[in-house]
Order: C-alpha cells, then structure tokens, then sequence
C-alpha cells in the first residue's frame, strides 16, 4: 500500500474512532426494554419551613417506596411511564413522633393538600431523552402530573449500569402552586410550608428484554 494511501487509512481509522468517542449515544443507556425494580427504588418529596418564625416549625420528609414503571430505551428515544400511588406517599418525619406524623400524613393526604381521594396516582412520563454532556449524565423530557395538573419537564439525571439493568437518579425543584396546591400557612403566615419543594429519585431498572417495536422504529 503506498504511503500516503496508508496514512489516510490511518487518519479514517483514528477520525472514526473520536467520532464515536463523542457519539451522545454512547453517553446514554443501552437500548432495550426495562421494568422498575421497586423494591430497591425511592421517590421523595422534601418540604422546607417559612415565614417569620419558621424556627418554630419543621421541615417535612415524604417518601414513596411503592411503585412501578416500565421503560423502552432505542437510540436516544425513550418512551416509559412511572406512576407513585398518592396513597404510598408516607410522611417520614425521622424526629416526629409517630402521633406527629400520623396527623402530618392526614393533612397531606386531605382535600387542602394532595386530595388523594380525587388524585390517586402520580404519574411521571418519559417521553424522551438526551445527552446531557458527559458520561453518566442524561435529560429526560417528560410530563409530571401531580394533584391533576400535568407539567411538562426536562430534568436531568445520572445514570449508572448495573448488573442487571440500569439505575437513575436526580434531583429538581418544583413549587406547589404549580400544581394547584396552596402551602400551608399557620398563625397568619408566621408559620408555613414554603412554596418550592425538592423531589429526589433514586431508582433501578432491571433489562427485560428488546426495546418495544414503535420504540425502535422511531
């Protein structure tokens, strides 16, 4: 092979290879189909205390550890579904009495607050996703639905191959009144729930087989 048709073999070779080095896909999940493994995953909502003697009053923990979710990754198309019974949001309150959170839990669950009753699911749909620049690092677009009102969102998370799957988890910042809850406020204000809030996830996806045919085909 002459020489010059040598090193521009060489050049294609090594041009290929940093190509595919900064390929978004390969800074995203295998393809294929995944169920929620959710034993061993979590979903919690994090309230903050306001207003002017907000030392008087406590931050809140909700934890929902009963779920499930099914996922089709293809490419960097993702089409899934996680849906949280409002009812398994429990109030984990590690410094409150269980008679303190029994009472926190009734007023969350009531018609004032997350009106479980008419809204029995929260619904959290996949519909996309992205590379976020680097590896272990994705946006995922999507639409949140809480308390009836649906929101479209594009959070970005982490994401780690595991034995059997994949595990994502994230972080991001909502406000109540987005979805037509009202913080609660005690003694004319002095007291309150403050109005943005921080839901963290942290879950795991056991591969299930190929990714669903109208996945891909897209």
């Amino acid at each position: 092979m002459p020489r010059r048709a040598a090193l521009s073999a060489v050049l294609v070779i090594a041009l290929g290879a940093l190509w595919a080095a900064a390929s978004p896909a390969r800074h995203l999940p295998p393809p294929g189909h995944y169920v929620l493994a959710a034993s061993r995953s979590q979903l919690s909502i994090h309230l903050y205390k306001g207003g002017w003697l907000s030392a008087l009053g406590d931050n809140h923990l909700v934890v929902a550890r009963r779920m499930r979710g099914v996922a089709d990754v293809a490419a960097d198309q993702w089409s899934g579904v996680l849906v949280v019974p409002s009812r398994e949001l429990r109030v984990a309150d590690p410094h409150r009495s269980a008679q303190d959170r029994a009472e926190i839990q009734a007023t969350m669950d009531g018609p004032s607050q997350l009106d479980i009753a008419r809204y029995p699911r929260i619904t959290w749909r996949l519909d996309a996703l992205g590379s976020a620049g680097g590896q272990g690092r994705m946006i995922l677009h999507g639409h949140f639905t809480m308390h009836g009102v649906t929101r479209r969102v594009d959070w970005r998370t982490h994401w780690a191959a595991t034995g059997d799957g994949i595990r994502l988890w994230g972080r991001a910042y909502l406000r109540l009144t987005s979805f037509g809850i009202h913080p609660i406020h005690r003694a004319l204000g002095a007291v309150s729930v403050r109005n943005r809030f921080l839901l963290t996830w942290n879950t795991w996806w056991r591969h299930a087989g190929p990714a669903a045919a109208r996945v891909a085909k897209k």
